[in-house]
């Protein structure tokens, strides 16, 4: 279960940075879904939406780093692990909902999922290493 949770961590590093690095205009796919041309829902725009796209792709990519550091023992407390899963997966889930469409579902399904094991499984780093 912990290889799991690695890979889901690692993967909503990866999806939530990809905010931060566009793929170029119209190259947007289910690995890598924003693109240089990707717009904010309800037409959207601006520097306020660009900096809170920023600041919440940032804010997942860095806690979902965080919580995988927490996960292995490494610099990060254990203990820490679920609150940095929860702001990492709610930080994505609002990035997400912000440019929603087609290629943010696998990210969206992986937040869920994740929050699913914290909240009503009561997953923890020390829980999951024994597994």
């Amino acid at each position: 279960m912990r290889i799991l949770i690695t890979l889901l961590l690692l993967a909503g590093a990866h999806f939530a940075l990809t905010a931060t690095m566009p793929a170029p205009t119209g190259k947007d796919w289910v690995f890598w879904p924003f693109a240089a041309d990707s717009h904010a829902v309800l037409g959207l725009a601006g520097e306020g939406v660009s900096n809170l796209t920023k600041l919440l792709s940032v804010i997942a990519g860095v806690c979902f780093l965080a919580a995988l550091l927490a996960l292995f023992g490494l610099l990060i407390p254990a203990e820490w692990w679920g609150v940095l899963v929860g702001i990492a997966s709610v930080a994505s889930l609002a990035l997400y909902l912000l440019y929603l469409g087609p290629w943010l579902v696998l990210p969206i399904a992986i937040d869920i999922f994740l929050l699913w094991g914290i909240f009503v499984v009561r997953w923890s780093a020390v829980g999951l290493r024994g597994m």
